[in-house]
């Protein structure tokens, strides 16, 4: 090997993986985007069950997480998952109404990562949080320093994310160039034109990206256009939902 060849950082090793291509390398960080109503809920709920054994400790922040049926099945599974690990889910709690306790989630998380890399006993995997914010607005916070700073680094202390927003351009740009992963359902025309000026221009030029949108979204009442922005390869960008990858043409 040529002595100035670059080499792919070893740090993914770390963190346990999943099996579901779509969804790896973890940590991953996710923006689902739809009007209300849209399905933003079901994909991030997909991809937090789809990881859930890789994770360790979760924190969901929904204005709604009392009365959403579709939470309480991942509720119930991650009390009982901190029930056997010894974890008081009232000391750690993973319920939040809104964004004010992002802040220490993320800073716990980011300690309890830096004294395990720190420990005199190598550590071969380290612990990985589940941050989901649904029903707060997204959008509402592109001027948050902690979200945008979260989408920036949380790879560096294995916090992955997944997000629901309404508006697409109106999320920050530290949010938008860092994601990992866009889902996009039906979205009115300001909204399409909004993600088709950051996708198109890489690996498809605006009628492929019409047609791989129209598509996924136009495949079932909830269908959705899975984008994998940071994509080195055209045939493993865009998905239909989670479950199949389209090519452009």
């Amino acid at each position: 090997m040529h002595p100035l060849s670059v080499k792919g950082s070893r740090s993914e090793n770390r963190w346990s993986q999943t099996r579901h291509e779509i969804f790896s390398p973890l940590p991953c960080k996710m923006i689902a985007v739809a009007p209300s109503g849209g399905g933003k809920s079901s994909v991030l709920l997909t991809f937090a069950n789809a990881v859930f054994e890789h994770m360790d400790y979760w924190a969901i922040f929904s204005r709604s997480h009392m009365l959403d049926p579709a939470l309480q099945d991942l509720k119930e599974r991650i009390r009982e998952r901190y029930k056997k690990r010894g974890v008081d889910d009232k000391s750690t709690p993973f319920l939040f109404e809104n964004l004010d306790s992002l802040t220490r989630v993320l800073a716990e998380q980011k300690q309890r990562v830096q004294e395990l890399k720190d420990a005199d006993t190598p550590v071969t995997r380290l612990p990985q949080l589940f941050v989901m914010i649904d029903d707060i607005g997204l959008e509402a916070t592109r001027f948050s320093r902690v979200l945008d700073n979260a989408f920036a680094n949380s790879r560096h202390y294995g916090t992955n994310l997944a997000c629901g927003s309404q508006l697409h351009k109106s999320l920050s740009k530290s949010i938008r160039v860092n994601a990992d992963i866009l889902c996009c359902h039906r979205l009115p025309a300001a909204e399409y034109e909004s993600v088709e000026s950051e996708v198109v221009g890489t690996w498809v030029n605006k009628a492929q990206f019409r047609e791989l949108y129209e598509f996924a979204v136009s495949a079932h009442a909830h269908g959705f256009l899975t984008i994998k922005l940071k994509a080195k390869d055209p045939h493993k960008m865009f998905a239909a939902d989670f479950s199949r990858w389209l090519h452009p043409t």
